[in-house]
């Protein structure tokens, strides 16, 4: 009995594995990409390299509506069963977009896991200071939580005044859509 169930088990691993492995996950990005058209997205120049586990996308650019937004030097994305991550490094915003935040963002990390499945969590670290932010897929809801560097208190106060300020210093904002 206990040879079988663990026979079962490693089969199912064996299977899990398999399946994150061969996940056609450029096809998945390409759609995604495809999907963000309608909206005004477009990303273009990028390189993609499916390692396998993941797949990391070098040189983005990004356009909404025709307009050169940002540009991202490096992105992994991770698509497991059970816990999904994206990571992107150095992100530097369009000038036309300098006088709502700082122009470079140095780290921004996004997972989704089945052991939360209702949300989406994000932090990101850059000139604007630290952010974290919450997602909540049931209810459409976004909360974001960010503790400002002195360069965003100083230069971007009509930013944070469309925000919340909490007792220790925090601006919050949130918005249902």
């Amino acid at each position: 009995m206990v040879k079988k169930f663990f026979k079962s088990v490693l089969y199912f691993l064996f299977f899990i594995v398999s399946l994150m492995y061969l996940t056609p996950k450029v096809n998945i990005y390409y759609l995604l990409e495809q999907k963000l058209k309608p909206f005004g997205v477009i990303v273009s120049k990028e390189d993609l390299e499916d390692t396998g586990y993941n797949l990391n996308i070098e040189n983005l650019h990004v356009s909404y509506k025709e307009i050169k937004s940002l540009k991202i030097s490096k992105m992994e994305c991770n698509i497991f069963a059970f816990y999904n991550s994206i990571n992107i490094k150095d992100i530097e915003l369009a000038k036309a977009l300098s006088s709502f935040l700082p122009r470079k963002i140095k780290d921004v990390k996004i997972s989704y896991s089945i052991v939360n499945p209702l949300n989406i969590f994000a932090s990101a670290k850059g000139e604007f200071g630290d952010l974290e932010a919450e997602f909540n897929l049931s209810e459409f809801r976004l909360h974001l939580n960010l503790k400002p560097s002195k360069l965003m208190l100083h230069s971007y106060e009509n930013t944070l005044n469309n925000m919340k300020k909490t007792q220790n210093g925090d601006y919050t904002y949130d918005q249902s859509f």
